[in-house]
């Protein structure tokens, strides 16, 4: 079916379009089933992001039959054999990785010397005598064999049914083995207010005039925070401009800490160890290439611990030194995200040189401490429930009890978590001859459990399975706290020893709370 559309197609230089049809061509020929064999034997051992577009390449590989590789009109190379015709970009632009890696050098060279030749030997290997100036060309080899094969190609999804496959049957048909791609990432498409933006339409907002309405950082963070590289992204200038303020957040932390008192709290540990983790899982979500992902941990995630923080020190307490400790890490975390913003607080915390040439922030296990970090999600998670209840009671409150779960029921949890099978939850814990004496309390328990366990982030109920935590005493060293943060006294007992009947419900990492 043809579709006959009578709308103009807009060039991205603001012309209209006009379509000539052309009789006589040339064409590469896609077609040839020892090309695609070739090319569907290299695939395999090319990395893709994300995963899943492999199936496309695969079926592009298939689909693809010839395609005219030349026009009569624009800019472009001359096909050398019929020099009536130009090159069409796409046949044109599907190696220019490997120009990528001599072009400064090129052009510190007579162009006389780029013959066939030259270029055979550079990107080739093929020593011949018409290799002209040998001397000058051989450290452009040697650059070139630098840096390929390159190890990813960044470019947009939907180029994966033309160019990005195109390159894989150039490269396959031009180059060694050793030599061909060793992956790929596929960006996702720009929405402008929730519609594509498209050139031809003219719904586009150029990234010159983005850059001076909002600065480079604020758009380099949101590009790179408001999806992964393969999802869509979705400008609106509110959501922009939002994340400017979050820099501004982020400068003023940052800045408040250069001459704060060099005074200690109850978690600094806490605070530095959870550095640790947001350093780890940043480095790990660059090195995929989520960069969204990356930027939770590092900007998100520290903002959020750092507002625990506060929450947490007495009074009288900054933490200046350990918060300045954190934004040597932080400043460095978010250099590849907001630089020039990071290159005036690293400036300002008193560093020399740059911080793009400080070392990138490596995760210390030295510096774990999960007990203590498992202690203060259970002191995060009572608080917030007992502000949840607070907010619906009808009466004025006196006190709060908050009953710890006995040590028979960590057992259960902890033989539930560990089971490859949960749905044999019951059998396994019936095993045990002392909760089969307690009956229906010990079935009421595994059930519980196991319910509870389904809603707790799986690496936390992994991190229970590795820390014998004392909540007791968890509680009981942040009793001060509790108060502070509830408004209320604050009692910790054992759930066994509570006169309240709510108290049997307490279940390891979730206390039975009463509000007297």
């Amino acid at each position: 079916m043809y579709e006959f559309d009578t709308r103009p197609v807009i060039c991205r230089c603001s012309s209209r379009v006009f379509v000539k049809i052309l009789h006589d061509q040339w064409f590469l020929t896609y077609s040839d089933p020892a090309w695609k064999d070739q090319v569907k034997a290299y695939l395999p051992d090319i990395s893709l992001v994300p995963p899943e577009v492999r199936a496309e390449f695969e079926r592009t590989i298939d689909w693809l039959k010839d395609w005219a590789a030349t026009r009569r009109v624009g800019l472009g190379t001359r096909l050398p054999w019929d020099t009536t015709w130009l090159i069409e970009p796409l046949s044109d632009s599907t190696i220019y990785m490997a120009y990528y890696t001599v072009a400064h050098r090129i052009r510190e060279l007579d162009p006389t010397l780029l013959t066939p030749a030259a270029f055979d030997y550079l990107f080739l290997g093929i020593e011949s005598p018409e290799v002209p100036s040998r001397e000058l060309l051989a450290p452009l080899r040697e650059e070139f064999l630098a840096w390929y094969p390159y190890d990813y190609r960044f470019s947009a999804k939907d180029l994966i049914s033309n160019h990005l496959t195109f390159q894989l049957f150039h490269h396959a048909a031009i180059f060694p083995p050793e030599l061909q791609p060793k992956g790929m990432v596929v960006f996702g498409m720009g929405l402008l207010n929730g519609a594509k933006m498209s050139s031809s339409k003219g719904n586009v907002f150029l990234l010159e005039d983005a850059l001076a309405e909002f600065g480079a950082d604020t758009v380099r963070m949101f590009l790179m925070g408001s999806a992964e590289p393969w999802q869509d992204f979705d400008w609106r200038n509110e959501l922009v401009a939002s994340t400017r303020r979050q820099i501004e957040r982020f400068e003023a932390t940052v800045r408040d800490t250069i001459d704060a008192p060099d005074t200690s709290g109850p978690v600094d540990e806490w605070l530095l160890s959870r550095l640790q983790r947001h350093a780890g899982k940043a480095t790990a979500s660059l090195e995929s290439f989520q960069t969204r992902q990356a930027l939770q941990e590092a900007f998100f995630g520290v903002e959020a611990d750092l507002r625990w923080y506060a929450r947490r020190q007495p009074e009288e307490s900054t933490g200046g030194a350990t918060l300045r400790e954190l934004c040597s890490v932080w400043v460095r975390l978010l250099a590849p995200f907001i630089p020039f913003t990071c290159e005036t607080l690293w400036q300002a915390l008193g560093n020399e040189g740059l911080v793009s040439f400080a070392p990138w922030p490596e995760a210390d296990p030295a510096r774990d401490r999960p007990a203590i970090e498992l202690g203060e999600e259970l002191l995060s998670r009572t608080v917030e429930d007992v502000e949840s209840i607070l907010k619906l009671l009808p009466i004025t409150p006196s006190a709060v009890e908050i009953a710890v779960a006995p040590a028979w029921k960590r057992e259960v949890f902890r033989t539930i978590a560990a089971a490859d099978d949960r749905n044999a939850a019951v059998r396994l814990v019936m095993q045990n001859e002392d909760m089969r004496k307690r009956g229906k309390e010990a079935t009421d328990a595994v059930k519980q459990c196991t319910t509870l366990i389904h809603r707790l982030p799986p690496e936390l109920v992994e991190n229970l399975l590795q820390v014998e935590l004392d909540e007791a005493a968890v509680f009981a060293a942040a009793r001060e706290f509790l108060e502070r943060a509830i408004g209320l006294p604050v009692r910790i007992v054992g759930a066994e020893e509570s006169a309240h009947p709510k108290a049997s419900v307490a279940l390891p990492f979730k206390p039975a709370i009463t509000i007297e």
